[in-house]
């Protein structure tokens, strides 16, 4: 699982357990360095801001976390939505999304 490029301090979140290095799917952490093509390292800390683990990560191990909202939906989330090929468009202010009835 994709969603975009991973840069540098990125946020992102573990989604498999990796039990060896003590963190759970879920688990988030930082990128701390980029090593192309494909691996990252990674850094957990615990409530208290101490480093739980550092470990290198491939791309599909995690998924980067987004502060911003995107102005349209990925085709990836539509896809696990379940909401098929169908255009959204935005229905109010909120965010809030549907299907175009026009398409």
């Amino acid at each position: 699982m994709q969603n975009g490029p991973v840069k540098l301090l990125d946020v992102v979140a573990l989604l498999e357990d990796r039990k060896q290095d003590g963190l759970v799917s879920g688990q988030i952490g930082t990128v701390v360095e980029v090593y192309p093509p494909d691996a990252f390292e990674v850094e957990f800390l615990d409530s208290e801001g101490r480093t739980i683990s550092l470990v290198t990560l491939k791309r599909s191990e995690f998924l980067v976390l987004r502060h911003e909202p995107v102005s349209q939906p990925t085709r990836q989330f539509q896809q696990m939505a379940g909401i098929g090929e169908a255009p959204l468009v935005p229905v109010n202010r909120s965010g809030s999304w549907q299907h175009d009835a026009n398409s």
